[in-house]
């Protein structure tokens, strides 16, 4: 995974033995429906089927079952679906640019699929999605958690971009 530290810079986790430069990565704070600053406590090690997607350029490896934040660009609903989702049609990620305040608009597109993977990620609680760095400065949002139904029912991007 790759996570943004206070200053949107890009910091790969790729080992939970290895000490990383920060002490705090950005997360959608769901229920406060805002970008947040979040301590890092703890590194996690995921041995999980693992579905690469592409979003723009770049590629994003995540484990199948866990979550991703997505909008319609006709009418700005935002919604969650589980990644492994993503082969079964086309699909726009909330793709959100931090140094201009806005979503991007861009298609999804699935790339590869293992079905033994190791994932390293942060630890989280179960109300904020990781915010997925996805070029110089654009971020897609995901979690192991689904908090639609209790937290993003009905809301649109207007609701989370000031």
């Amino acid at each position: 995974m790759v996570i943004a530290d206070s200053n949107s810079y890009p910091i790969l986790i790729d080992s939970i033995d290895t000490p990383l430069s920060t002490d705090h990565f950005w997360v959608l704070d769901l229920s406060e429906r805002d970008f947040m600053l979040n301590e890092l406590v703890m590194l996690e090690e995921i041995t999980t089927p693992v579905i690469a997607f592409k979003v723009g350029e770049f590629v994003v490896e995540a484990p199948a079952d866990w979550n991703i934040l997505i909008y319609s660009p006709e009418t700005s609903q935002i919604d969650i679906i589980e990644v492994s989702e993503l082969t079964r049609g086309d699909f726009s990620a909330f793709l959100f640019d931090h140094r201009h305040n806005k979503v991007t608009k861009n298609t999804v597109t699935v790339v590869d699929y293992n079905t033994y993977g190791t994932i390293h990620t942060p630890t989280m609680n179960k109300n904020v999605m990781l915010c997925h760095t996805v070029g110089p400065s654009h971020w897609v949002c995901i979690s192991p958690t689904d908090n639609y139904t209790k937290l993003l029912k009905d809301c649109a991007v207007g609701d989370i971009l000031p």
